[in-house]
């Protein structure tokens, strides 16, 4: 503001000197001539005595009260130093002289015609109060609109500040997958997202696999880091602590946050994570009859190993083949591509050997080409057409084995008729092409490819129980 002041004054300085150069043309010249001029001639003497007089006069009148004053501080001046209060006596001596100073400057001003000094002071003060006043409305008027600007500033900063989760963030890896990064919701309800498929970021990244890899597990852990960073600041400022600064700190971590993620992305070749599995109606006996995932990959939740039971599966596991079960519990989805063993959504009777069937035909070559890095469509289907053996059981019947073990291979006998026959499986690659922008697939396990799930149900001497 001082600054515009000073440019709007610039010519202060020389408006003032005009003015007393004005007020001595006008008044000291001019006064000074008319007497000159006057004294040329014994009237004009005699002319400027009776305005000498006059004046004289005028300035006694004019001045009587200012005289009076005067007098009476050079009294008491007088009266304070035969006192001895010389202190007292300094003061009045200095009141008396600027006093004199006063009327003196006034008496000649008068006796040489130039009138009022101090209306000709009060005219220049007046004549450059104009343009300072002027200076003044120009510098209000341009702090009003400088002001105006800075509520616009801060109006903006707020609303930006408001609407912070509108943050969004996208990259690109280098296989070509576009992802970006956001906040769902708004407010403190606000989850950092992370969408190709969409997911809320923090359980996505925890949730790809490192495999070991040192250079991956630093760029996951920088990135859980940030992401932690951003979910604190975003609670932050949605407060009324929030400033415009958090703000600028908020975006610069989003970024950095997709940065990061890129990097991290690229070096898991750009994999989704793997989608819930699909799960099939039970049948009436409890057992999982279909599962189906797309995609499928190495990014996903752990698998687990079977824990999940039942009164019909304990029947059914009666049978011994040596000093183990004759039956497995049997993954659909596998527990080393992120299927789960505590639920019977995901499982079914497999026999040792309708399981080694199913490892050798279909699980080891998806497992494999999971673990290479492909994204898979993969589907396995439980078939449930198996007949209970009568003439099996008529020679039970017709056995001299003890009526408990007669009891215990029945029962495995009627329990065999409800477990699958055999499995179909499907498998296909999945793979983008760049240029048209679409899916293509390659077969992997041909469609439907059979699986027997092999039991032994021909010869008596093949049950054995616990």
């Amino acid at each position: 503001a001082w600054e515009k002041i000073k440019e709007q004054l610039t010519n202060l300085k020389e408006i003032v000197i005009e003015e007393i150069m004005s007020f001595a043309v006008s008044k000291i010249v001019q006064s000074a001539i008319t007497k000159l001029l006057s004294m040329l001639s014994p009237a004009g003497a005699i002319i400027q005595a009776i305005i000498a007089i006059y004046n004289t006069i005028m300035f006694f009148i004019e001045r009587m009260k200012q005289i009076i004053q005067v007098v009476t501080a050079f009294i008491d001046s007088i009266s304070a130093i035969a006192s001895g209060v010389i202190a007292a006596a300094a003061n009045r001596v200095e009141q008396t002289l600027a006093g004199l100073l006063t009327l003196a400057i006034s008496f000649l001003a008068r006796i040489a015609g130039l009138g009022k000094v101090s209306d000709a002071v009060i005219n220049i003060i007046n004549k450059i109060r104009a343009p300072i006043d002027k200076a003044l409305d120009k510098v209000v008027a341009w702090i009003a609109k400088s002001a105006k600007a800075v509520v616009g500033k801060v109006k903006s900063a707020a609303a930006k500040l408001v609407e912070w989760w509108k943050t969004k963030r996208k990259f690109t890896t280098s296989s070509g997958d576009k992802h970006s990064i956001f906040f769902k919701g708004e407010g403190r309800n606000a989850k950092l997202t992370i969408a190709s498929s969409e997911r809320a970021y923090l359980p996505f990244i925890r949730d790809l696999d490192t495999n070991k890899d040192p250079e991956k597990q630093k760029a996951k852990d920088a990135a859980i880091e940030t992401a932690k960073k951003i979910d604190a600041l975003s609670a932050r400022v949605s407060t009324k602590e929030g400033t415009k600064e958090e703000t600028d700190e908020f975006s610069k971590l989003c970024q950095l946050l997709a940065d990061q993620t890129k990097i991290f992305m690229d070096r898991t070749d750009a994999l989704p994570a793997s989608a819930l599995p699909v799960y099939g109606a039970l049948t009436s006996e409890g057992w999982g009859s279909s599962m189906t995932i797309e995609p499928l990959t190495k990014i996903g939740p752990p698998g687990t190993v079977p824990s999940a039971s039942s009164e019909r599966w304990d029947r059914l596991n009666l049978r011994r083949e040596g000093k183990r079960s004759y039956y497995i519990r049997g993954h659909l989805l596998n527990h080393n591509i992120h299927g789960p063993g505590s639920t019977w959504k995901n499982m079914t009777p497999l026999s040792q050997k309708g399981n080694k069937n199913h490892l050798s035909l279909v699980e080891r070559t998806v497992k494999e080409e999971v673990n290479k890095g492909s994204t898979l469509y993969y589907k396995v289907v439980a078939k449930f057409d198996r007949k209970i053996n009568q003439k099996l059981i008529g020679q039970l019947e017709l056995s001299d084995k003890p009526s408990a073990v007669k009891d215990k291979i029945k029962t495995v006998l009627q329990e065999e008729q409800s477990i699958p026959s055999r499995l179909l499986c499907t498998a296909n690659i999945i793979k983008l092409n760049k240029q048209t922008g679409k899916k293509e697939t390659e077969t992997l396990i041909p469609k439907d490819t059979d699986v027997s799930n092999t039991v032994e149900d021909q010869d008596l001497k093949d049950y054995a129980v616990v």
